[in-house]
């Protein structure tokens, strides 16, 4: 662990402690694998604020940048790709970092590769080690704490900030990881400032400019930030899809062709994943007598968008040819739930171009037709080794080149799956045999199926009959059949269940779920997802609407009946309890967090007593799954109730990743951990 903690000297400092204060409030909402995570933080006795941070073993990329001078382009891309990754992550949250800077990037050996961590968000009050360095480059406002030879001007003259600042110190510090040198230099403080604020362009070295790269990094390095139309999901698509060109190289000025540098390793993996092709099409007598390089941005705007969906549920950008998009769920990890994701992109994705097509038409006469295939199958997984495509994975076989018959088969607003696919989604999804397909697809002679949409199920799918058995899981169900035993007697129970994904976790519970069926209860699940970590109780708001049978076109009056029907069922004081219902099934249509004149206790206090009112009535089961992906609000009221579920007839049963950092003691909570099971 690393503990940072705010002088006693400045304790009396309101700027310095605000600050501090800040980047508590700040840390304690960041979640991502490449920023350094906040484990505690706090007031000591003697009133001394600290904060508890993971220790990351490794050196700064400032001290690697003075040591070792210019870094490949390949490993700079990869390192810069995940500092770009963590400030998406910021950003989506209204978080901009200001200090963005190579002594705030921390670089660890811990895999083959060295990776990237982001430190010091919310600008925290500066080192002893850094002070005696930051006092000849450092400005400082009130509200404003940056680095002059990594601040946008914007920043430097106290405008107010926005995601856009962060992005172009991203862009100085990336181009000074290919060239050894800091961009902008300075024996002195006016000096560096007066170089930021110029309207001189930021310099590109010759060999880097006329690259694909190097027009990227223009457009991050524009100085006038109206002009700087920049977003990180959009730098991270073009930054990827720079790897096809090669990376620039300072010792030839060219690009270098990846078959004349990249060898493909010998060494193969097989593994399974779901692939995606999304073809976008713009059609209309104004796309004929258009500006192509005007109808390529637009295109460009489509697939932008399509990757920022498909990023939401942790897909893999495989390719970007032309009108097509290749998309991969299962890589580099693969998950028991890869199809059913590949299915919410394609449904999800159908839906935002149909929006983006009809202001196509309105505004430029443009129809865009998307068509979708998806296939699931085995691949082979290899990499390029050479200086200009190294590290990049190849993904061989039959599966993609599948996904990509499908698509073309497919008509406007279509999606088709294989079969195989079909099979892994028919259970929560939609499906129509597509006869018409078959006849033509003469080198895909299974059938093939058209996605319509997801089932109106009552439940998300544990209660539904498994499709695989479960293997050797023996001991782990019995101690699961344990506790319910327990909580039948009257003492409730709270166990975690962890794992990595396609570990079993979600079909140990539903076997659980299979045999409870034995003994009268109510089964309540409940699902947490990435898309909505920044969406108060979204988990319990969905369960809430499935227990109550509303829909998001549910009216107020509906709402209202339909809480009051429920609450009198358990004797509630409606009075008090049906607004609190009611504001929060709201939530989902304003801003996704509590409405100022809604008390979170008196919330939490309610979703308690509904839930200790069901176990009196009889056994409750509650399942939540991936609740590493909980948003913090739900977190607060999953370790409240399983405080209270200890002489109740409740099982609180939780699934989640390994990384996920329990904040219920564990005293309260049983952890069952699943490793990987042996072949036999």
């Amino acid at each position: 662990m690393a503990v940072k903690v705010l002088h006693q000297l400045h304790t009396y400092d309101e700027a310095l402690v605000a600050r501090f204060r800040r980047e508590m409030r700040l840390c304690a909402r960041l979640y991502h694998p490449h920023i350094v995570r906040l484990i505690d933080s706090g007031q000591t006795d003697e009133n001394q604020l600290y904060t508890v941070f993971e220790y990351v073993p490794g050196r700064t990329l400032g001290d690697v940048l003075a040591t070792e001078g210019a870094l490949p382009p390949w490993e700079a891309a990869h390192l810069m790709l995940q500092v770009l990754d963590a400030l998406g992550c910021a950003h989506n949250l209204g978080i901009v970092h200001r200090d963005l800077k190579p002594q705030n990037i921390m670089l660890t050996s811990t895999g083959v590769r060295r990776n990237a961590m982001v430190l010091d968000f919310g600008l925290g009050t500066l080192s002893n080690e850094d002070r005696r360095e930051e006092q000849s480059r450092i400005t400082r406002t009130r509200d404003t704490l940056g680095t002059p030879a990594y601040a946008a001007p914007e920043q430097l003259r106290g405008e107010p900030v926005t995601e856009r600042t962060d992005l172009y110190a991203w862009g100085l510090i990336f181009l000074e990881c290919l060239t050894g040198k800091r961009v902008v230099e300075g024996t002195r403080l006016q000096e560096l400032i007066i170089k930021q604020l110029g309207p001189e362009p930021i310099p590109l070295p010759e060999w880097l400019a006329g690259h694909r790269l190097g027009r990227l990094l223009r457009r991050v390095l524009e100085k006038n930030p109206k002009t700087r139309d920049v977003s990180a999901q959009g730098l991270l698509l073009e930054l990827e899809s720079c790897a096809t060109q090669g990376w620039p190289s300072a010792d030839t000025g060219e690009s270098q062709p990846a078959a004349e540098v990249s060898q493909l390793s010998a060494e193969g993996e097989r593994r399974q994943l779901t692939a995606l092709c999304c073809g976008l099409r713009l059609v209309g007598e104004a796309v004929n007598t258009g500006d192509l390089a005007e109808l390529d941005m637009l295109l460009w705007a489509q697939h932008t968008a399509c990757v920022e969906l498909a990023r939401r549920r942790e897909a893999w950008l495989g390719s970007i040819m032309g009108e097509r998009l290749l998309l991969y769920f299962g890589y580099p990890r693969a998950r028991e739930d890869d199809a059913q994701r590949a299915a919410h992109v394609a449904l999800e994705l159908m839906a935002e171009m149909e929006q983006r097509g009809a202001e196509l038409a309105r505004s430029r006469g443009i129809h865009l037709e998307a068509r979708v295939g998806i296939h699931m199958g085995l691949v082979i997984s290899r990499e390029l080794r050479g200086q200009s495509l190294a590290g990049g994975p190849v993904l061989a076989g039959h599966t993609p080149g599948v996904a990509e018959r499908l698509e073309s088969l497919a008509r406007p607003g279509e999606i088709l799956v294989s079969a195989v696919t079909a099979k892994a989604l028919q259970e929560r999804f939609v499906l129509e045999s597509s006869d018409e397909h078959h006849a033509s697809a003469e080198v895909h002679a299974a059938p093939i199926f058209r996605l319509r949409g997801r089932h109106p199920s009552s439940t998300p799918g544990l209660a539904g009959t498994p499709t695989a058995p479960l293997l050797g899981r023996k001991l782990e169900l019995e101690l699961l059949r344990q506790r319910w035993r327990q909580v039948q007697a009257g003492t409730g129970q709270g166990i975690l269940i962890t794992g990595e994904p396609g570990s079993g976790k979600s079909r140990l519970v539903q076997e659980l779920v299979q045999q409870a069926r034995d003994t009268p209860h109510t089964f309540l699940e409940c699902h947490c997802a990435l898309e909505s970590r920044n969406s108060a109780l979204s988990p319990v708001v969905d369960l809430l609407e499935r227990m109550l049978g509303l829909g998001r076109q549910s009216t107020l009056a509906q709402v209202t009946a339909a809480v009051e029907t429920l609450l009198s069922r358990y004797r509630f004081e409606l009075d008090w309890a049906v607004p609190l219902f009611a504001s929060l099934l709201s939530i989902r249509s304003t801003s996704g967090h509590f409405p100022p004149h809604q008390k979170k206790e008196e919330t939490f206090r309610v979703l308690i007593d509904l839930f200790l009112a069901m176990a009196e009535a009889q056994p409750v089961l509650l399942a939540v799954e991936d609740v590493h992906w909980a948003d913090p609000a739900t977190l607060e009221l999953l370790s409240a109730l399983v405080k209270e579920a200890a002489g109740t007839r409740l099982y609180v049963v939780l699934t989640a990743r390994p990384e996920l950092t329990p904040p219920w003691p564990p005293a309260q909570v049983l952890q069952v951990h699943l490793g990987r099971l042996e072949r036999p």
